[in-house]
């Protein structure tokens, strides 16, 4: 389920002289799972650095060879680091009730609000989001350059330099970038609070209706596994809706792979095979996150627990239904199995059958389909043998 974050910071978009840059540099994109180690910050006063903040951080679990691979943190440099309980209280000593700047930098102030949660602490500072304001202020770079509205693509595109992909490191690109774009803004006479970006999209069958959202404008979405909150479509229809575009195969354009909570696995033997492609992508360079549902959610700012789901009844002419309680709650495969077994005996046939993996289909319960054929193969072996 989506987390609510009652006391956390607001979203603005402004030109700023005095704030603080942060990064942060992560085991993973969940904050439920993964962990923090490494943070970074720059305070900036009158356009200016004045000061700096970098610790490692100890996690709990060993970090992934991906990830080491993407931002050079080994197990042995983390080794001696304090826990992420003793770095938080320096760090938020450090940024004070500053507005902060950073790239992308929502996935940063989710994962700081909710380690400081843990330990009681509040961060409440608002945010800028330099990634939003290079799709307002160059909303064709992608058109131009084919590439996508990375961190480093961006750097790239301005002549920077070569990042390194540190937590301090990143703080300074993020502020160079800052800078260069609010002189663009000023030469164009844009101003962030008032402009929108157009982009309608088609993908697939899934059509972009008529808003002016653009928060994922450019990017490819890949859903995998079962959503508890809604429907695969429905979650394709909000990345389409604001401006990115979906498919069903993982490739290295990709540059969200979406998982079903349930399916997000740290441990290799229970990864999916997209999970495992994606990771494998991602170490060889390409920027691809690996999300789960919660993520997609904080994303699009949907919260499951007050979303009032359509009061609708799926139901076959043999009188089986399956509500949306049933459907989107908390029960698993093997409850809904059962309860359909139950009520399909004893006439278990091929048409009752059919019409019950229409219902899952639009359920999005495809493993309960394979379950059920599983169920409906040894009904009809006993019923054989038994003749």
């Amino acid at each position: 389920m989506s987390k609510y974050r009652k006391f956390k910071g607001n979203p603005i978009l402004k030109k700023l002289q005095n704030y603080t840059v942060v990064d942060i540099e992560t085991t993973g994109l969940v904050p439920d799972v993964d962990e923090i180690i490494e943070i970074g910050a720059m305070q900036v006063r009158e356009n200016v650095i004045t000061n700096e903040f970098c610790m490692l951080s100890k996690p709990k679990n060993p970090i992934p060879d991906f990830i080491t691979a993407i931002n050079g943190i080994t197990n042995e440099m983390v080794k001696e680091a304090p826990p992420i309980s003793e770095v938080l209280p320096q760090f938020l000593d450090f940024i004070n009730d500053d507005i902060v700047v950073g790239f992308n930098t929502s996935f940063d102030v989710n994962f700081i609000y909710d380690e400081c949660d843990k330990i009681n602490l509040k961060f409440s500072n608002n945010y800028v989001d330099v990634r939003k304001i290079a799709k307002i202020v160059i909303p064709d770079f992608k058109e131009k350059t084919k590439r996508r509205y990375k961190l480093k693509n961006l750097v790239w595109y301005f002549k920077f330099g070569k990042q390194v992909h540190r937590a301090l490191s990143d703080c300074e690109y993020t502020k160079l970038l800052y800078d260069k774009l609010n002189e663009i803004a000023n030469e164009k006479s844009l101003s962030y609070e008032q402009i929108k970006i157009r982009n309608p999209w088609d993908a697939n069958d899934i059509k972009r209706e008529n808003t002016d959202i653009t928060l994922f404008l450019g990017e490819r979405f890949i859903f995998t596994g079962k959503l508890q909150h809604m429907t695969r479509k429905e979650a394709m229809q909000y990345v389409v809706n604001y401006g990115g575009s979906v498919g069903d195969s993982l490739t290295k354009d990709t540059d969200y792979l979406v998982m079903g909570t349930q399916d997000y696995s740290k441990i290799i033997g229970n990864k999916s095979s997209k999970q495992l492609k994606a990771e494998k992508y991602i170490s060889e360079g390409e920027d691809i996150n690996i999300i789960t549902e919660e993520v997609f959610y904080d994303m699009i700012n949907f919260e499951p627990s007050e979303q009032e789901y359509e009061e609708k009844t799926y139901s076959s002419s043999i009188g089986i239904e399956i509500t949306p309680e049933l459907a989107f709650s908390s029960y698993s495969d093997e409850d809904i199995r059962v309860k359909i077994i139950e009520l399909l005996s004893p006439s278990f046939s091929s048409q009752n059958l059919q019409e019950i993996k229409n219902m899952l289909l639009e359920l999005n319960r495809e493993q309960l389909i394979h379950l059920l054929f599983n169920d409906f193969e040894m009904n009809t072996s006993d019923q054989a043998n038994s003749v």
